[in-house]
């Protein structure tokens, strides 16, 4: 079963204390940014009702890998890389270009979830 859209990846899965299972994922779609979705069936299906944008801050599709972690309070921190500026597509800048960063976004589930 498909969950996610064309260039809509990388995913990374994480149970909430509620027991639903959270996914984020890379938007490589305008705009571009981080995205998660809710599945409260053990993965059966994924609500695109529950689909909440986390960050839209890209200028182009070289961003994602996101992680998520669940902090004692209830809140939710979700990382991920961002390149911004010109995109290296055929990798010439090397691995690691001056323009590549990490970003983390501190958020609150939606109480339903």
């Amino acid at each position: 079963m498909r969950i996610t859209k064309d260039r809509q990846h990388p995913g990374d899965l994480h149970r909430l204390k509620s027991g639903n299972i959270l996914l984020t994922y890379g938007e490589r779609n305008k705009p571009y940014g981080v995205q998660a979705m809710l599945s409260r069936d053990e993965g059966k299906t994924w609500s695109e009702a529950d689909r909440v944008m986390l960050a839209w801050d890209g200028d182009h599709s070289d961003l994602g890998y996101p992680v998520t972690v669940s902090r004692a309070d209830g809140r939710l921190v979700s990382i991920y890389y961002i390149v911004y500026g010109e995109r290296d597509s055929d990798g010439s800048k090397g691995i690691a270009p001056k323009n590549a960063y990490t970003r983390v976004v501190v958020w609150d589930p939606p109480q339903n979830w």
